[in-house]
């Protein structure tokens, strides 16, 4: 039976024997009080876009929604998820969770700045909850809020001692509550997590006003420390420490590997202070030859993935101290995931010959960045994409230039773009089996073989490569901002188009119409394959190539932010959308084919508005 109401009644909790309940799209404020004595009730749909699920068999197991009153009636419940603290009505205050023994699995509670004081917080008994394994307690974020009433309310909301995860989120307090104690000392380096020795993952989130960390369980695996701007000490990392991430904590100015070898795989550092070179500097001291055994020494020989962003201040020692230490977390063969972005202090990258597991390179905005190790094109490497490094050159050494030669490779993606300093792109041997490439903003960068491939002059033209030439590869989307980028790459054969469907043409600077060999490469390359081509923010470029509509498997047209361009050219007949956004002096249009579907226009002279204005597949969005 399915009606539509627009509350559920009181009488509904008379119906003791309901088991299924389906709420679909409701506005509902609240659901009854009475709902609690539906012990019978196996419950499942969404509550103000929150599902809701209440299973069990005589009793009432799982609810997905937090406001129901008196919730805490319900003793056998095993999970809630979500649980929001009111302030104005008791029945769904903080000691409603009180009885409620047998939770189970995670439970999360939010809006704890409703509660008063330790006492009500107290009231909760979450140690007394030995089946909840993880546990997230979250504030609302604010900074106006009294940091000593949180400190207060934290104090009362022990953790049961087999608790394996814990979150903290929003919290204000300058320092962590009671239950936690110091051995032998008042001192905060030896403070620990009481009775949380299983703990196995830590965060700590938004807590603006925290200051220190006390020592940490030795079972933690997982640290992530993010918004914590005050936080200016984190004790010694635990030996089985497999993931680190410190975000925004800019007066962090101790931050301390483990002294032997540990697991730790995942690094991650954003927007961070002092303590980051404070443990590069531990680095140094702990080994100061590139060895393995030195690496062994700072605990970071099976790091698989490695992140450092805008961590730039140089307190404990010079550039090149600190690309010593970078070098040497750079030598774990496990590594599979690279990325440095902001990095003002680096001003070159080796990566050495061990790296065989490296998947996945990013660097981007570090403006002294001359040089990157040849052995960045690995045989494993599928992603790579240098942004906005612009002094950037590549070195190559001829030992490794020959090997280049006879080794392909499995990249995938490759994006290079705001580099205008960078001439080569390495061997394109290497890049065989490359899908994605985008390359912008570097002018001076070449696509072409070592050795010359066809062995052409910059005088031959473009004449269709057969689709079974050797070069042949399974490129399919390329962005550039300089036709002549592939023109000059298939002129000596060092790039095949046959299977290209995507073409963006972005910020180019040509302020003239398209040669007649870029045209040739429309004709003899794209003219089967391409099936969307874009043009965007090419602020000189007069007009689009009249070749176009030879164009026979195209379907998607996109010019954006083209002011020159004032008129289109015709238009082929297997085109399905048009998108013009940012063509003030375009005024009218071609015919156009019977296949189109919708053409979206903004930002267009408004005669096109006047004329197309009630054009079913034509669309303003003006």
């Amino acid at each position: 039976m399915e009606i539509v109401v627009e509350e559920l009644p009181e009488s509904l909790g008379k119906l003791y024997h309901l088991q299924f309940l389906i709420i679909k799209r409701s506005t509902m404020n609240k659901v009854p009080q009475e709902l609690n004595k539906l012990i019978n009730l196996r419950y499942t749909g969404e509550y103000n876009g929150r599902t809701i699920y209440l299973s069990g068999r005589g009793y009432l197991h799982d609810i997905r929604a937090s406001n129901i009153p008196y919730v805490g009636k319900l003793t056998s419940l095993q999970h809630i998820h979500g649980y929001e603290v009111s302030s104005k009505e008791k029945q769904c205050g903080i000691g409603q969770l009180k009885n409620l023994q047998q939770l189970r699995g995670s439970l999360s509670i939010c809006n704890l700045e409703n509660v008063k004081d330790k006492a009500e917080a107290s009231e909760a008994l979450l140690k007394e909850k030995k089946h909840v394994d993880r546990l997230e307690l979250h504030w609302k974020r604010s900074s106006e809020r009294d940091g000593n009433m949180d400190e207060e309310v934290l104090q009362g909301l022990q953790p049961p001692p087999n608790l394996r995860e814990l979150k903290l989120d929003g919290y204000n307090g300058v320092r962590l509550p009671k239950w936690t104690r110091s051995v032998g000392s008042l001192s905060s380096s030896d403070l620990y997590f009481i009775d949380l020795e299983r703990l196995h993952s830590l965060e700590i989130v938004a807590c603006r006003n925290l200051q220190q960390i006390p020592s940490l369980p030795r079972m933690l695996g997982r640290l992530v420390i993010e918004g914590c701007p005050n936080l200016s000490e984190v004790p010694l990392l635990p030996l089985g420490l497999r993931e680190l991430t410190v975000h925004g904590c800019p007066k962090l100015v101790q931050l301390q590997p483990p002294i032997v070898s540990s697991r730790l795989e995942e690094l991650d550092l954003e927007d961070c202070g002092d303590g980051v070179e404070a443990m590069f500097s531990n680095m140094s001291e702990n080994g100061s030859s590139s060895s393995s055994s030195s690496i062994q020494g700072v605990g970071f020989v099976g790091l698989r993935r490695l992140r450092i962003v805008r961590c730039s201040s140089i307190h404990h020692g010079g550039e090149n101290e600190k690309e010593v230490c970078l070098d040497k977390l750079l030598m774990s063969a496990s590594l599979t995931d690279l990325e440095l972005t902001g990095l003002p202090w680096l001003t070159s990258l080796l990566l050495g010959p061990n790296l065989t597991a490296l998947e996945d390179v990013r660097i981007e905005g570090c403006e002294k960045l001359r040089s990157i190790g040849n052995s960045l094109v690995s045989s494993s490497l599928k992603y790579l994409r240098i942004r906005n490094c612009p002094r950037l050159t590549v070195q190559q050494q001829q030992q490794q230039q020959q090997a280049d030669d006879h080794r392909g490779g499995v990249m995938e993606r490759l994006y290079v773009v705001g580099c205008p300093e960078l001439t080569w792109l390495w061997n394109l041997n290497c890049f065989t089996s490359v899908r994605s490439l985008s390359v912008v903003g570097c002018p001076r960068l070449t696509l072409i073989k070592s050795g010359g491939g066809g062995g052409g002059g910059g005088d031959d033209s473009l004449s269709p490569m057969p689709p079974s030439s050797s070069s042949s590869s399974p490129l399919e989307s390329v962005t550039i901002d300089d036709l002549s980028l592939l023109t000059a790459a298939l002129r000596r054969e060092s790039l095949c188009l046959n299977s290209l469907s995507h073409l963006a043409i972005e910020e180019s600077t040509e302020d003239k119409p398209l040669t007649a060999e870029q045209e040739e490469l429309f004709q003899h390359h794209l003219n089967s394959s391409l099936e969307t081509l874009e043009f965007v923010h090419c602020e000189g470029l007069p007009s689009l190539p009249a070749i176009l509509e030879n164009l026979s498997s195209l379907r998607e047209l996109r010019i954006r932010d083209c002011p020159k361009i004032e008129s289109l050219p015709n238009l082929p007949a297997s085109l399905e959308s048009v998108d013009i956004i940012g063509c003030p002096k375009i005024e009218s249009l071609p015919n156009l084919p019977a296949s189109l579907q919708t053409v979206i226009i903004s930002g267009c002279h408004p005669r096109l508005k006047e004329e197309y204005g009630n054009e079913e597949k034509i669309i303003f969005m003006d």
